[in-house]
């Protein structure tokens, strides 16, 4: 005797319900280790601001030194790289940057990973002489580092950094510096994706 029509039905069913769930699965596991990596939380009415300082929490994110600024676009300085928003690690009002972090779960141990960032350095006031730093760490290991001179309007610079996974658990954190008050190390548009063999 065949299976009931109805029986062979609910099977299709949850086979595609599972053959969905496994690919959405391996593509969050890939495309989202970094959570809020185009800082579009909390989301700024249009033309707003938000500002972080040591100790606050935002998206994801934690500031664990200086203040971090929030901004959906400054006319004529700068705009997203991606998606509506984008921060300034420009630590005001002392002007010697900010640092922000966040836990990454989900790596696989010994796995080899690339982290991809676009990054610019914007001073309004006087462009030609000022830069941004940025330091990119793993546990407190560096992974990357840039210098990029100030513009204005902002020149986004896309960047990649790899590294290996020690831990399912590993600590990101990236560190701006401007080298004058008024000079801001802006970020974008970061991901992390594994390498695959």
């Amino acid at each position: 005797m065949g299976t009931p029509r109805t029986a062979k039905l609910w099977i299709g069913l949850v086979l595609a319900i599972g053959l969905v769930a496994g690919a959405a699965g391996s593509a969050g596991a890939s495309d989202f280790l970094v959570r809020d990596g185009n800082f579009e939380y909390p989301k700024l009415p249009a033309g707003g601001a938000g500002s972080f300082s040591k100790g606050d929490t935002f998206g994801a994110w934690s500031v664990t030194r200086g203040t971090a600024q929030l901004f959906t676009a400054v006319p004529g300085q700068a705009k997203p790289r991606q998606g509506a928003q984008f921060l300034a690690l420009n630590g005001l009002p002392t002007g010697n940057g900010a640092k922000i972090c966040q836990n990454l779960p989900g790596l696989i141990e010994g796995g080899d990973y690339t982290l991809s960032l676009a990054a610019a350095s914007l001073n309004p006031i006087s462009s030609s002489t000022d830069y941004s730093t940025f330091d990119v760490r793993i546990n407190d290991i560096r992974i990357g580092f840039l210098d990029l001179n100030a513009a204005l309007p902002a020149k986004w610079t896309h960047a990649s950094f790899g590294f290996g996974a020690n831990l399912p658990h590993e600590k990101l954190c990236i560190e701006g510096i401007g080298s004058s008050t008024f000079t801001f190390p802006l970020i974008d548009a970061l991901s992390i994706k594994r390498v695959e063999s």
